[in-house]
């Protein structure tokens, strides 16, 4: 295994040549720029008469006059508005729409054809058919509209059907709530998505709405000043005004997709989640917390099948308060199945649970299901318990082997690692109740006693219920109690 100083000079390496990569890249377009320069003043030089094609340097000369006029100014602030307005409109639209039809079948049965028609019909044809019904003044806008909402619609759609099902799971297991989830799962969880949606919208968004104002010819707008030219054949002030349209919707979508991206990297910020919950404890007096019950868990006539295949035929399991259950058995048993049902997060199809009435459960799900691209630190403090302390932290993360990567993102680490994180931000939540799928999966032999020490340590006087086919973490937990789940459920 190599030391981390070694780990440490290659990922530094690594960062120095992306850094190249990427100031390469930024002016790797020059060469193509110059090329299509020479070709245009090469094609200005051949047609000599202005009429068809002006040159560069006309172009310029006619810009350079045109930006001291003040309706210049006042054109471009119109067209902006209009086109700004009517791409924001569409992209919350679009965006909301699709969050809203992911929760109703109804409404995204009514909405893809819809969708589709807007998708599929030339944006000509709206903009006379608009024509009839919206004053010029506000075409623009509306057109605008009208094209970005379907490719914001279908970009959230399907960055919503490629969100991993089993992250809610662990939100609903932790009590996360909805700002949380918005924050740390869905929004991450959209962001390439929405990316290529706002790239793609930002580019289309300004020559609708340009085509538009050309066809609509409203007071101060750059279609209108585009018509003119063409009308007139004012060849040089038809290039500058391309010129300034090819120039704002470049800046429309750099800014854009830059607040975009300012917006994802200050939600993962580093936030000292502990620091509120340590205020939070301290500020408000501890309410008095009902007295549960010794009584265990009692698993009475359970019953579970899917499609043709039967799990649990009235099973039941009498699991006992304050101590250490394992559950053993072959692949396929049902053991998974049991733990999300005792969770709440499947089904039975008959049968009673009792004895979990009150008592607030924790998890390490057979998957590790972390927040990839956040640290370390915030994927154990979103789900700590008020009042857990940074020091607190530091020891399990010490005890760990992560303090080092305390603040490093998930997805940097090793297999390993990750499941070191799920158990511990398991460990620091609040819980009566602790369950473990496979815990110690991925683990050498010495990190694995190490992790299970420290889980009993921090269980002491809790239920622990544990599944495992490993035999060696087995006998490291010392079950209490060894329930075998294929001769309970025949």
């Amino acid at each position: 295994m190599p030391c981390r100083e070694t780990i440490s000079i290659t990922k530094a390496m690594e960062q120095k040549r992306r850094t190249k990569t990427q100031k390469r890249s930024k002016i790797s377009w020059l060469p193509g720029l110059l090329f299509w320069l020479i070709l245009w003043q090469l094609a200005a030089v051949v047609w000599s008469d202005n009429i068809f094609i002006s040159s560069p340097w006309a172009v310029l000369k006619k810009l350079s006059r045109l930006i001291w006029q003040p309706v210049f100014w006042q054109t471009i602030a119109a067209s902006f508005f209009r086109i700004t307005l009517g791409s924001l409109v569409g992209m919350l639209l679009g965006f909301g729409l699709a969050l809203v039809a992911r929760k109703s079948r109804f409404l995204s049965s009514l909405l893809e054809p819809l969708v589709l028609v807007m998708r599929s019909v030339p944006v000509v044809s709206f903009i006379i058919l608009l024509l009839i019904f919206v004053s010029s003044r506000y075409l623009a806008l509306c057109i605008t509209c009208i094209m970005v909402l379907p490719i914001l619609y279908v970009n959230t759609s399907e960055g919503l059907r490629a969100l991993d099902p089993k992250l809610p799971e662990m939100a609903d297991v932790f009590h996360l709530n909805r700002r949380k989830r918005w924050r740390y799962i869905l929004l991450p969880g959209l962001e390439p998505y929405l990316l290529s949606a706002l790239s793609l919208a930002s580019g289309l968004a300004w020559k609708a709405g340009v085509a538009a104002e050309v066809i609509g010819m409203p007071d101060l707008s750059i279609g209108d000043r585009l018509y003119k030219a063409k009308v007139y054949l004012d060849t040089s002030e038809l290039f500058a005004w391309t010129l300034v349209l090819v120039l704002l919707s470049f800046a429309f979508s750099k800014l854009l997709l830059g607040l975009f991206k300012v917006f994802m990297h200050t939600l993962r910020k580093e936030k000292a989640l502990l620091d509120f919950y340590e205020k939070k404890s301290e500020s408000h007096k501890a309410e008095p917390v009902p007295a549960l019950s010794e009584q265990g868990i009692k698993v009475q006539n359970l019953s579970k099948t899917f499609s043709d295949k039967t799990l649990f035929e009235n099973l039941n399991l009498s699991i006992p308060h304050a101590q250490v259950t394992a559950i053993v058995g072959p692949s396929g048993q049902g053991k998974t199945t049991l733990l999300k049902i005792l969770l709440g997060l499947e089904s039975m199809d008959e049968g009673q649970i009792t004895g979990l009435e009150g008592r607030s459960c924790a998890v390490v799900f057979q998957e590790d299901r972390l927040l990839e691209s956040f640290s370390v630190r915030t994927n154990i403090a979103l789900a700590a318990k008020n009042g857990t302390r940074e020091e607190d932290l530091d020891r399990t993360l010490h005890a760990f082997g992560l303090m080092e990567d305390k603040l490093s993102p998930v997805e940097t680490l090793s297999g390993g690692m990750k499941r070191r994180v799920a158990i511990l931000r398991a460990l620091l939540s609040s819980y009566d109740v602790l369950f473990l799928d496979e815990t110690c999966r991925g683990l050498n032999l010495e990190l694995k006693q190490s992790v299970i020490r420290e889980i009993l340590a921090q269980s002491l006087g809790k239920t622990l219920i544990f599944i495992s086919h490993d035999s060696e973490e087995i006998d490291a937990f010392s079950p209490d109690r060894l329930i075998n789940i294929e001769a309970e459920a025949q």
